[in-house]
């Protein structure tokens, strides 16, 4: 009786601190999305044509730091509504952040991400049909560069888009 008494402890004790240890990791996947916080001048440039469209993004924490909130709009030339609004999380059963992207009418766009490098967050839709993602890499001055692109019919990465983040002070 005392032996299982104590089993059951230690296994209490096991429990609780895996639990613990789960939501610290959580905590601090979410953490390493403070640089991308704040307001932004953007400038995107479309790599086809050259075309440039600038706008301002804005990056928050949102529902007590468990999701980040991300909007956009900007001003493109050739469009009458040019926008984006997004949920990033760092999901634990799945083992990425999870991102949900609002970019038109259409259903919402779900990405998986994951660091690349220490500096490199690159969100993708490997269940497309034309499989894409965007990488985001935080520059040393604090700035940030987004890449848009796809994956061809060759099998080749193909960058889309350049967008260059300057913080608003």
């Amino acid at each position: 009786m005392k032996k299982s008494l104590i089993v059951l402890v230690l296994f209490l004790i096991i429990f609780n601190f895996s639990i613990c240890l789960k939501a610290d990791s959580t905590s601090d996947k979410m953490k390493r999305l403070t640089p991308f916080l704040g307001k932004w001048k953007t400038l995107s440039i479309y790599q086809n044509n050259g075309l440039k469209a600038p706008g301002v993004l804005e990056y928050k924490w949102i529902l007590g730091k468990k999701w980040m909130f991300i909007e956009f709009i900007g001003k493109h030339p050739k469009r009458k509504v040019w926008g984006a609004y997004g949920f990033f999380r760092y999901d634990q059963k799945r083992k990425c952040y999870i991102s949900y992207d609002i970019f038109d009418e259409n259903e919402p766009a779900f990405t998986t991400g994951y660091w690349l490098k220490d500096k490199t967050l690159r969100f993708e839709d490997k269940n497309n049909k034309k499989p894409w993602g965007i990488d985001y890499t935080i520059k040393k001055d604090g700035s940030i560069y987004q890449e848009n692109w796809l994956i061809n019919k060759d099998k080749k990465r193909i960058i889309t888009l350049k967008t260059y983040y300057t913080k608003i002070k």
